[in-house]
């Protein structure tokens, strides 16, 4: 047990530092007229959506800054991270967040995925376990792994959404504290 622990610990300390950059989004910047977090883009997956609600506030797991996603009407919306440059020796990454709900969110769930991208073209999605909302901040991790990806693709992106369930909608999801780790061989 001894050995293993050791181990583990060996193998987390070598992964070095996430492959999110501003994960915990505490540095902002106006984009759009919404308060973004830097390394990050908002994207609705429904072209009809001009009123995505999508921003900073400080309502936060870790440090000041979370991001909150108000629940849309069809389709769609979240916040993209930066592309994280893929490399053949990395066998897996391994993605963790934390989110959580207001009281009133309802007729959307959570949508969290990885875009899978060779050069400009979008190849694919791999959806994360699906998750339920809750009340109070709860940590959620996923693991994508490399042989999941095609050898030719260069990049992935994180996006964390929510998707609407075509049914009266209200309410905000919030994401924070974003990191990634690669597992090298």
């Amino acid at each position: 047990m001894r050995i293993l622990c050791t181990l583990l610990l060996a193998s987390l300390l070598s992964a070095g530092e996430s492959v999110i950059s501003n994960g915990s989004f505490e540095r902002v910047q106006m984009n759009g007229g919404r308060l973004l977090p830097i390394g990050w883009e908002w994207y609705a997956w429904d072209r009809s959506l001009d009123d995505v609600r999508i921003g900073v506030v400080r309502s936060s797991y870790d440090g000041s800054n979370a991001v909150a996603v108000r629940s849309i009407t069809t389709g769609a919306a979240g916040i993209v991270s930066h592309p994280i440059a893929l490399t053949s020796n990395t066998l897996s990454y391994s993605f963790t967040f934390y989110q959580r709900k207001s009281a009133d969110y309802a007729g959307n769930r959570p949508w969290i995925f990885i875009t899978i991208w060779q050069n400009d073209r979008f190849i694919n999605n791999i959806d994360a376990p699906k998750t339920l909302a809750d009340n109070e901040w709860k940590q959620l991790s996923f693991t994508v792994r490399r042989s999941d990806i095609p050898a030719a693709c260069t990049h992935i992106r994180v996006c964390l959404a929510t998707l609407s369930l075509g049914t009266a909608y209200e309410g905000t999801l919030f994401y924070d504290a974003v990191t990634g780790i690669k597992n090298d061989n």
